[in-house]
């Protein structure tokens, strides 16, 4: 009778710390699904500031702030970081070189694959710019 009534409580404690396990893992999975859409969504907010976009915006500044406001809650401390470094060489009175621009546009990708994926092989050459950042 003893090692039934341990069974029983083995099985309802493995229950338990099962559903709690499960329930951290669903809150996660969540929270880099959401990771991914914000950082899908300002890449393309960044696409606004290649020489090369034929639908460039003068508001895309404000355009870059909004999504900076979701990158500030879901974005992993690194990637918001390194997002605050390219915003302040973006802002057009700092003058930044465009070399500069560039590698920080490719470490800011970089940090949001590492984020997303876990890690990445790829360095900033792989991370492909045409035209300009401006």
């Amino acid at each position: 009778m003893d090692f039934l009534s341990s069974g029983i409580i083995a099985a309802v404690a493995g229950g338990v710390v099962s559903y709690f396990v499960s329930k951290r893992l669903d809150v996660k999975k969540q929270m880099m699904e959401m990771r991914r859409v914000v950082y899908s969504d300002m890449n393309e907010q960044l696409s606004m500031f290649f020489s090369t976009n034929t639908n460039r915006n003068q508001d895309g500044f404000n355009i870059l702030l909004g999504g900076l406001r979701k990158l500030q809650i879901w974005g992993s401390d690194e990637v918001v970081q390194k997002f605050n470094t390219l915003l302040y060489a973006l802002d057009k009175k700092n003058n930044t070189q465009q070399d500069i621009t560039t590698i920080l546009y490719q470490e800011t990708v970089l940090e949001m694959r590492r984020d997303v994926l876990g890690a990445t092989d790829l360095s900033t050459s792989d991370i492909k710019v045409i035209g300009k950042i401006s």
